[in-house]
């Protein structure tokens, strides 16, 4: 787990907050190297690792083919969050868990899935890429996550 290493005192990346502790955008960096951006939940966030799109205001929701405009920032959450709190999601760094499907294979391109929150690699038609992310170890045989490492992320391309 990373931890902060700025002048951002109280900034905790795995706290939730009902109300805004710092500035939604905000960006902190942590001591291996992780990158982490403040925001506020538009919607429910599953929990920890589950993979949302960060909007102009800030506000994320969890990512899927219907809902991950073009160019959109991607961001992992660190646990789940209610609609209304905030959260530091990372955008940088190695990264313990990505939400991904059964069988996802590692050093390849993600996308979009129709599950909110989890990313694949089956290059479904319609979906969208996500530039900037991937797995480091191959997910197994169920939904669940992967470690990988993440690189300011965005939603790429429709397949």
């Amino acid at each position: 787990m990373s931890f902060q290493t700025e002048q951002l005192l109280g900034a905790d990346f795995s706290r939730v907050d009902d109300t805004a502790a710092f500035a939604v955008g905000t960006v902190a960096h942590g001591t291996d190297g992780g990158e982490w951006t403040y925001g506020k939940a538009g919607g429910a966030i599953t929990g920890a690792d589950y993979v949302a799109v960060l909007d102009a205001a800030w506000s994320a929701t969890l990512a899927s083919t219907t809902n991950s405009p073009f160019g959109l920032r991607i961001g992992v959450a660190p646990g789940a969050m209610a609609q209304n709190q905030y959260g530091w999601f990372q955008t940088g760094g190695v990264r313990p868990g990505i939400r991904v499907n059964a069988s996802c294979a590692a050093n390849v391109k993600l996308n979009t899935t129709a599950t909110g929150g989890q990313l694949d690699d089956d290059g479904t038609g319609g979906a969208k890429t996500a530039s900037g992310i991937v797995l480091t170890t191959a997910n197994g045989v169920a939904a669940g996550s992967a470690p990988g490492v993440i690189f300011n992320p965005v939603v790429g391309a429709t397949l």
